[in-house]
């Protein structure tokens, strides 16, 4: 973006038409007001951030003769404005919250060239030729005040204004000798320019704004009474670019109402102070446009130049492990952020790029694509000599060589990398294992093969991939793998259960684990905590999938299943047990059934019984007609209303029970009833 003295367009504001009266210069009231259509002339008022609120001094004007003025769009299409907090348009405010809102209409016309301009100061006349311009009353009854904020300038422009006009917004713009430092790219390249950045739409640094300006042109004279019938002022709010940050405005001005602690809009002044027109009392806490410069000032912590002729990009290196100077305590300068030249280790690049770098032991790992090697840090040897001494060998480099681990394992997910008590997991996309490295040695781990290659591998790209998170209080590793969450029983190092969460980032804070949900970005929940099976204020059903298959070879008649089942919590029951039951073969399905304790004699659902601390219950029979045609679709071909329905027969038995209680609830054993077939 371009310096201030690079710049063509100066400013952007509002031109405005005058009056006089008892020979003074001031701005026109709004041409609604007017029977005849008032004209622009060779002298109009010029309302524009950079001036009012970035307090141009006199002889100090921001414009200057032979600026030029280009207008851009019209004030036109009278309507209501109904509250302040509902202003979201521009326009200006006038008499009992009406509004008239620019017309959409860009001309791009140059309209003269500026002759002569000054900046009205408080308690003064200011005076352009022959012309005086009055920044207090206005006219002979003076009911009301001009702001004092406000610029002159003289042109040759002269049009009559049309019905409902009464503004123009125009570019001040401006001729700028030997811009760029000259025309060729050579002179361009040694020119100082302001850092500006877009990132996904969003415009970050740069030169200007782009922001509302809320301007109070018209007030109230505290010299006369203050009835409904007197009320009279004009706020303009009009969009324009501006090297001033509106937003952090710190007075309160009329679109900020809210924030006034008088409550009461339409009776700011320019001043703070207290107001009284004898029976109406007003008091303002602050001075109309203020601003804190330090927010548009411009980081000249980095100074920005375009490349130079003779620039070589810098490459990138993917696989360079690089090195930063030793720490030493008490020191000055942080040793940590200097990285020497010459201070860095190339890997093999044959195994593709680093992904990420961990500590594990007293070891640097890098992961690769296909390998995972270690890289030695001040690496020493000790030797014997013949006095029974050690002598130390060394190279005298931070980082003296790398050894390879594996030339076969590696990782291209740098968010799958977690450290544990036991090792470091990671998550092998080449292979589709995780695996777990532990000090120098790797293993797998099992039980999982078929997850990983089947499981959904759509991922939204804003998210961090495969990623995950270590949880002591239950020891165990969580991935989540698109929207699918696995856990990891680290102690035996076996895959134990599905989640029904996901989360786009896990965060680790010391033994807590927060995380985010992705329809509710405002809201950070602590794992954990509250009620069991509920996960994002969302209450879901815990299950239990078993494959029953003793003796694969044989065929067999699945009769009941006995069982242990304990319910800890508030709500817990002494006979409280799963909610439902399905079981399923390869040609064979029960449907989702409740479960029913056996009390009452009930005749509906899977009836279970209590004896001391067992549960027992019959494995349901097929709801499936086995003699129609169902395409092998077993689970949407159900018929419950089937007399004499079969019993489970084949040579294994997939089990689900269903869980949807607020309890912390678990099982130890389960132990099924069947019986062979001979054939």
């Amino acid at each position: 973006m371009r310096e201030q003295n690079d710049r063509t367009i100066v400013t952007q504001g509002l031109l405005i038409p005058n009056d006089s009266e008892d020979g003074y210069e001031y701005p026109l009231v709004l041409p609604a007001h007017y029977v005849s259509a008032p004209q622009f002339t060779s002298k109009n008022y010029v309302i524009s951030p950079e001036e009012i609120i970035g307090n141009i001094q006199g002889g100090d004007q921001l414009i200057g003769n032979n600026d030029t003025l280009r207008s851009l769009c019209k004030m036109s299409t009278r309507t209501k404005f109904l509250s302040t907090s509902t202003f979201g348009y521009a326009g200006f405010a006038i008499h009992k919250h009406s509004v008239t809102k620019f017309s959409i209409f860009s001309s791009g016309d140059a309209i003269g060239t500026i002759l002569d301009s000054a900046v009205m100061k408080a308690n003064t006349i200011t005076t352009i030729g022959s012309s005086q311009f009055r920044n207090g009353y206005v006219g002979t009854q003076p009911i009301h005040k001009c702001s004092t904020k406000s610029g002159i300038v003289t042109t040759g422009f002269s049009e009559t204004v049309q019905e409902g006009i009464g503004a123009l917004l125009v570019n001040i713009e401006r001729n700028v000798q030997n811009q760029y430092g000259g025309n060729s790219y050579d002179a361009r390249t040694s020119r100082e320019y302001i850092d500006c950045v877009q990132s996904n739409g969003a415009v970050f640094g740069g030169d200007t704004y782009i922001s509302i300006f809320d301007y109070l042109s018209r007030y109230l004279n505290t010299d006369f009474s203050w009835s409904v019938d007197n009320y009279m002022f004009e706020n303009y709010f009009f969009p324009c670019e501006t090297t001033i940050n509106l937003a952090y405005r710190t007075d309160y001005s009329y679109g900020k109402s809210k924030g006034n602690p008088t409550g009461n809009p339409v009776r700011l002044q320019e001043l703070a102070g207290f107001y009284t027109d004898g029976s109406i009392s007003y008091t303002q806490d602050k001075d109309l446009f203020l601003f804190n410069t330090v927010y548009k000032k411009e980081n000249d912590v980095r100074t920005m130049f375009p490349k130079p002729l003779t620039y070589t990009g810098i490459k990138k290196y993917d696989t360079r492990v690089l090195a930063s100077e030793r720490k030493v305590l008490n020191e000055e300068t942080d040793s940590w952020t200097v990285f020497l030249p010459q201070n860095y280790l190339d890997l093999d690049t044959t195994f593709g790029p680093i992904n990420a770098c961990v500590n594990e032991g007293n070891n640097a790992v890098c992961f690769q694509d296909k390998a995972i090697s270690v890289v030695s840090i001040d690496d020493r040897s000790l030797i014997q000599d013949n006095n029974t001494s050690q002598l130390v060998l060394g190279t005298g480099a931070v980082l003296a060589r790398y050894d390879y681990v594996s030339t076969m394992i590696g990782c291209k997910h740098k968010w799958s990398t977690i450290k544990s008590p036991v090792g470091t997991f990671f998550y092998d996309k080449m292979n589709d294992t995780i695996n777990i490295l532990s000090s120098t040695s790797i293993s797998s781990i099992n039980g999982i093969r078929s997850f990983l290659l089947n499981r959904d591998d759509n991922v939204n790209p804003h998210d961090l991939g495969v990623h995950g998170y270590y949880n002591h209080f239950n020891r165990e590793l969580v991935y989540s793998f698109g929207i699918s969450t696995l856990s990891i029983n680290v102690p035996t190092l076996t895959a134990q259960c599905f989640y029904g969460f996901y989360s786009p980032q896990y965060i680790r804070v010391n033994d807590k684990v927060y995380s985010v949900k992705r329809s509710d970005s405002d809201s950070l929940y602590e794992h954990n905590i509250g009620e069991y099976n509920t996960f994002y204020g969302r209450a879901l059903t815990s299950s239990i999938r078993m494959c029953i298959n003793k003796d694969y070879s044989m065929t067999k008649t699945f009769d009941s299943c006995m069982c242990d089942f304990e319910e800890k919590g508030e709500s817990a029951l002494l006979k409280g047990f799963f909610t439902k039951i399905k079981a399923w073969n390869s040609y064979q399905y029960t449907s989702l059934l409740n479960f029913t304790f056996n009390e009452t004699l009930a005749t509906e659902g899977i009836l279970y019984t209590k004896k001391q601390k067992s549960f027992s219950f019959f494995i349901p029979r097929n709801a499936v007609n086995l003699n129609a045609d169902i395409d092998g679709d077993i689970f949407n071909n159900t018929d419950l209303s089937r007399r004499y329905r079969e019993r489970m027969k084949d040579k294994f038995l997939v089990l689900e029970l269903q869980y949807n209680g607020a309890n912390k609830a678990s099982m130890r054993y389960l132990i099924t009833n069947f019986r062979y077939i001979y054939e």
